[in-house]
């Protein structure tokens, strides 16, 4: 740029991001395009939800459906109780009833007798409950077989709230500048994390020895246009066949790239014109395409993936939580019936 404000070339062909301070001493052209930053993070190790045995078979409307219908018909069956058997209904146990439902949903044996009602109250429950537990069981065998990955920071609020992160941005860029020049706002947030170590600036050579280790490493991220990271991604794909790093869906910080020239140039009018031709056509993202092969490889890495490998504790250890959990309750609640008991003796 600085050859062409001293007028020792016409125009520059490597495009520029526009600013007020450098419109001021050269022209451009029609925009190539508009460039954003975005945030460039190491993807997690695969790992499964251990307690997606609760919720990731049965949605919860599911089982609130279940809960408000096991409430409901103890109800009912009162209700029939009282309109079929009106000498019996009196007798009739809310609470036994319940445990009844709870135990055929659990595929309990039960014997059910009295009248043709009842049974045929029960009946329908049981065929339900079959439907929902075969369900459940053939949904869950899927849900363990699904890893989660995760990609925690898409926005920049997500890194503010995670001290421990600490973001790489480039040194000497107009993005730099502009974030310490800001007094207010998200960016004033990011700039005031510097004082706690929690930027580094690098140069350019230097981010890309970075992604190769410390974002890798998953403690740090990188924060750059999207043509530097689609250049890293471009290699690093190449190199290893996988894609170890994923893009923020936030895009940041929009800026323009366009051709340079001198100023009051009679040139830059007959550039914009070719460059707006070659933006219609679509020349300059099948040019980037040729030039950086595979960037296109993280841009919607999945969050989950399907595994085929024997179950350990590490996939099942919140079941296992859950059991002990209600074996232990049961033997709190059975030592306080003995207790009781011997207190108040029947």
């Amino acid at each position: 740029m600085g050859i062409v404000v001293r007028e020792e070339a016409e125009f520059c062909a490597d495009p520029v991001s526009l600013s007020f301070a450098r419109a001021e001493v050269v022209d451009f052209t029609m925009p190539l395009t508009i460039l954003y930053s975005r945030i460039f993070a190491g993807r997690g190790r695969p790992e499964i939800d251990p307690w997606g045995f609760l919720f990731a078979p049965l949605a919860p409307l599911v089982w609130v459906a279940i809960l408000t219908t096991m409430l409901m018909l103890p109800v009912v069956m009162f209700l029939l109780s009282s309109s079929f058997s009106r000498n019996d209904y009196k007798h009739d146990n809310w609470t036994s009833n319940s445990f009844s439902l709870f135990r055929i949903l659990l595929q309990q044996d039960y014997m059910v007798s009295g009248w043709w009602w009842r049974r045929l109250v029960f009946a329908v429950w049981m065929l339900m409950s079959l439907v929902l537990v075969k369900s459940y069981a053939g949904t869950l065998m899927s849900v363990l077989a699904v890893r989660h990955i995760e990609q925690p920071y898409q926005t920049l609020r997500d890194l503010l709230d995670s001290p421990s992160t600490t973001m790489i941005w480039q040194s000497n860029s107009k993005v730099v500048e502009y974030i310490k020049s800001v007094e207010s706002g998200i960016y004033r947030e990011v700039a005031e994390t510097e004082s706690r170590g929690g930027i580094k600036y690098q140069t350019l050579f230097e981010v890309f020895h970075s992604a190769d280790t410390l974002v890798r490493r998953g403690d740090h991220v990188l924060i750059n246009n999207e043509i530097i990271i689609s250049m890293i991604v471009s290699r690093d794909v190449s190199k290893t066949g996988r894609c170890d790093f994923y893009l923020s869906r936030e895009r940041l910080l929009p800026s323009a790239l366009a051709l340079i020239g001198q100023k009051n140039s009679p040139l830059v009018p007959v550039i914009s014109r070719m460059v707006m031709s070659i933006t219609e056509a679509g020349l300059y993202y099948q040019w980037i395409k040729q030039q950086i092969p595979n960037f296109t490889t993280c841009s919607f890495p999945p969050t989950k993936i399907t595994v085929s490998t024997s179950l350990s504790v590490e996939n099942l250890w919140g079941m296992f939580v859950l059991l002990v959990t209600g074996l232990t309750l049961s033997a709190l609640i059975f030592c306080l019936e003995i207790i009781a008991h011997r207190i108040f003796p029947v």
